[in-house]
């Protein structure tokens, strides 16, 4: 009813490391640390931001009629 798991190991170990394996794993955390602190200085600075503006013009019935807004 419950058979044995199924593990990858080696020498009995269930991690192998190695030093490519760390300096990977350090290069891919230095990266991504630099960008999340880029994307901060942008966003406490204020820098690049992203403003959508929609404008309604009215059309004037007549020319010389002052048209009111009444929301």
């Amino acid at each position: 009813m419950f058979g044995q798991g199924i593990s990858l190991t080696w020498n009995g170990e269930e991690r192998f490391n190695t030093a490519f394996g760390a300096i990977v794993t350090i290069i891919l955390f230095a990266v991504l640390i630099s960008f999340g602190g880029l994307k901060a200085n942008d966003l406490f600075n204020k820098k690049n931001p992203i403003v959508s503006r929609t404008n309604i013009l009215r059309a004037d019935p007549l020319p010389n009629q002052i048209l009111t807004y009444d929301p």
